[in-house]
């Protein structure tokens, strides 16, 4: 057997259902992404996170939401009275999000189908072969760049002013390099809401990721609130990959 034809009968095309974790059970269509999301075993501090800070009818914010991993637990978690808004700017991603919302009935769970940042209008999207790896330009250059393309750029901030009303208890964040720029554009909703914030940072260079963590806790705690780490979700790799979590004050 070749080692196309074995990773096919260990992650069967089309949608699988997740083994593990808090969203254990609900069916998930990986396309190109890590068959760690069909294991249930990808990222679990940041599972258990969602697990521990969410609670039935909560509103969840997922910016950079890749095909959708962490929505569809989100969405599990806080129920039918809840809802998870979805940012995601890569066209197939986004296409993937909403099909895992349908395998699994999520009708709570929306795509807004945007970058998000520190300014309204648009951008340059530098597409990456791991569907989790494109970055804005300007940003983190992602190493297995494949293209590029425009996509439209909102704020949090701006989403916000078009709902008031809403009070999401937790917005996540991972955006490849433009993690100060998402919460700079969210002042108004940071002093509004205070949700909780998800936060990840990473880098090849380990020294270049803690700067990247030092500065986005700077701005946290600037904000009024409390930023603590996450267990290493990867240490068995020379990647670093920082998460955080920032509660308020």
């Amino acid at each position: 057997m070749n080692v196309r034809s074995a990773w096919r009968r260990l992650f069967p095309a089309g949608p699988a259902v997740i083994g593990a974790g808090p969203g254990r059970g609900l069916r998930f269509d990986v396309g190109g992404g890590n068959p760690d999301f069909a294991a249930g075993t990808y990222e679990p501090p940041v599972q258990q996170a969602l697990a521990d800070c969410l609670k039935p009818g909560d509103v969840v914010l997922d910016v950079g939401a890749n095909v959708g991993f962490i929505a569809v637990i989100a969405a599990k978690l806080v129920g039918p009275a809840g809802r998870v808004v979805a940012f995601e700017p890569v066209p197939e991603n986004a296409r993937l999000v909403r099909r895992n919302a349908r395998l699994n009935g999520l009708s709570r769970l929306e795509v807004v189908e945007t970058a998000v940042g520190d300014r309204c209008g648009s951008a340059r999207l530098v597409l990456a072969r791991l569907s989790g790896g494109s970055a804005l330009a300007g940003t983190d250059l992602p190493p297995d760049a494949c293209g590029e393309i425009e996509v439209p750029l909102t704020t949090l901030d701006a989403w916000h002013a078009r709902e008031p009303a809403t009070r999401p208890a937790l917005v996540k964040i991972d955006v490849e390099g433009a993690e100060l720029a998402v919460l700079r554009g969210a002042v108004g909703l940071l002093a509004a809401a205070r949700p909780m914030l998800l936060l990840e940072v990473d880098d090849a260079d380990a020294d270049l990721a803690e700067t990247k963590a030092a500065a986005c806790g700077a701005f946290c705690e600037d904000h009024g609130y409390r930023v603590g780490r996450l267990p290493d979700a990867y240490p068995d790799i020379a990647w670093c990959v920082i998460h955080m979590l920032a509660t308020p004050r």
